[in-house]
């Protein structure tokens, strides 16, 4: 049960680098397949880089 509630973080840290790797990075992949604006990433950041 303990496998399905958590997530490795291997794998985390696997999906970023390959979302990092893609022409465009995070900002991009947030942009297309979130539906984020220019501003709604930068409201992310500044929530979550405090």
């Amino acid at each position: 049960m303990r496998v399905f509630q958590g997530v490795d973080r291997a794998y985390l840290e696997a999906a970023f680098a390959a979302i990092d790797a893609r022409p465009g990075g995070m900002d991009r992949f947030m942009a297309e397949n979130l539906g984020l604006s220019a501003g709604d990433i930068a409201t992310l950041r500044r929530r979550d880089l405090r």
